[in-house]
C-alpha cells in the first residue's frame, strides 16, 4: 500500500501512500529518510516481507543504507538500521536487490558516467548476506565471475525463482543474465547477453524480469526507450 521513491538530486528517500484502486499516488508521505552527506540517492529495493527498504548513495564514498518501513500513521522519519560504507571507491554502488527469499542482498557497482563515455574501471556485482529479522547487511558472500565483462554496472534484478540475476551496463550498452545459487548466494556463469547495436540498447539503465520469467525489460537512458528481450530461462510454474 505504499511506494518507495529515491531522489537523485535531493538526497532523500520517501515512502508515499498508494491508491491501488485507480493506480494513483496520494499526497500523503508516510516516511522519509535523509542522511547527512547523502546528496545523490540512486538504487532502491523493498525487502520481500516489506519490513525494510534498501537504497544506494553514489556520493563520496557512497554506500548502501537499510531503513525500516513506516509504521501506522504518516510522516515518520525512517529509522536507518544498517549501513554498508562503499569499500570500492571510486566505483559506486548503483543497483541493489534482495533475493526473493530475503537471505541475500545483491549490489551492482560501477563508475558514474556521462555521455562522453569516458573509459572506466571494470565493474562488478557483489553479494552480501542479509538478516531479515533485523534488516542488517551481513558479510560478503561472492563476486561476479570474470565472464561478466562490465564497464559500468547500473541496475540489477532477480528472476522471480531466485535462480539468476540480470544486470545492466551503461557504457557497453548491454544486459547480462548471471546464474545465482539460491542456497549459497554465489554468482555463477553468464548465460545470456543482450544489447550492442543489434539489441538497440543505449546507456542501458533500469531492468526487470516478468513474473513468468519469459521477458526481460531494460530502460534506456540514451534514447528514452524501454526494450523487451526474450529470456531463455524456464518459466515459473
Amino acid at each position: 500500500d505504499w511506494l518507495a521513491i529515491t531522489s537523485s538530486g535531493g538526497g532523500s528517500i520517501s515512502l508515499v501512500s498508494y491508491a491501488g484502486e485507480r493506480g494513483r499516488l496520494s499526497a500523503v508521505v508516510r516516511g522519509t529518510a535523509s542522511i547527512p552527506g547523502d546528496k545523490n540517492i540512486h538504487g532502491l529495493a523493498v525487502a520481500p516481507d516489506a519490513r525494510f527498504v534498501a537504497y544506494t548513495s553514489i556520493d563520496d564514498p557512497g554506500g548502501v543504507r537499510v531503513v525500516a518501513a513506516p509504521g501506522p500513521g504518516d510522516g515518520h522519519e525512517l529509522e536507518v538500521v544498517s549501513v554498508l560504507v562503499n569499500p570500492h571507491a571510486p566505483q559506486k554502488p548503483k543497483g541493489v536487490r534482495f533475493s526473493p527469499d530475503g537471505r541475500f542482498l545483491v549490489i551492482a557497482y560501477g563508475g558514474n558516467v556521462s555521455r562522453s563515455r569516458r573509459r572506466l574501471k571494470s565493474a562488478f556485482v557483489e553479494v552480501h548476506a542479509y538478516d531479515m529479522a533485523t534488516g542488517s547487511i551481513g558479510e560478503f558472500v561472492s563476486r561476479s565471475p570474470e565472464s561478466l565483462h562490465m564497464a559500468a554496472g547500473e541496475a540489477v534484478a532477480f528472476f522471480p525463482d531466485g535462480s539468476a540475476i540480470v544486470v545492466t551496463d551503461q557504457v557497453d550498452d548491454t544486459a547480462q543474465v548471471v546464474e545465482f545459487d539460491r542456497a549459497t548466494g554465489r554468482l555463477g556463469d553468464v548465460t545470456q547477453r543482450f544489447g550492442w547495436a543489434a539489441g538497440g540498447l543505449t546507456f542501458a539503465h533500469g531492468c526487470a524480469v516478468s513474473p513468468d520469467q519469459r521477458w526481460i525489460a531494460v530502460t534506456n537512458y540514451g534514447d528514452a526507450s524501454i526494450r523487451f528481450f526474450a529470456s531463455n530461462r524456464r518459466a515459473v510454474v
